[in-house]
C-alpha cells in the first residue's frame, strides 16, 4: 500500500513540475511543445543526428510547438 501512495505522491509532484514549468514558459512568452507519440520517431531522429544535422529536431520541435499554439489559441490564452 505505501508503494502505491509514493507512486501517487510522484505522480502528483511530477504533475505540478509541469504546471509550473508550462506556467513559466507562457510567463517567459515561449510557446511549450509536447512531443506527441506521431512525432517521437523524428525527435528522437532529431536527437541522434544534432552534431549533423540540427534542422530534424527543430523542425519537429517547431511543429510540436505550433500544435501547442493551436491549443492556445483555442483557449484564448495569450503568448
Amino acid at each position: 500500500m505505501s508503494r502505491c501512495k509514493t507512486r501517487n505522491a510522484a505522480l502528483q509532484r511530477d504533475s505540478v513540475g509541469c504546471l509550473l514549468r508550462l506556467k513559466k514558459c507562457l510567463r517567459l512568452g515561449i510557446v511549450p511543445f509536447i512531443i506527441t507519440d506521431d512525432l517521437k520517431a523524428f525527435y528522437y531522429r532529431g536527437l541522434q543526428n544534432w552534431e549533423t544535422e540540427r534542422g530534424y529536431l527543430r523542425d519537429t520541435c517547431g511543429l510540436a510547438q505550433d500544435r501547442f499554439r493551436q491549443v492556445l489559441t483555442y483557449f484564448h490564452i495569450k503568448v
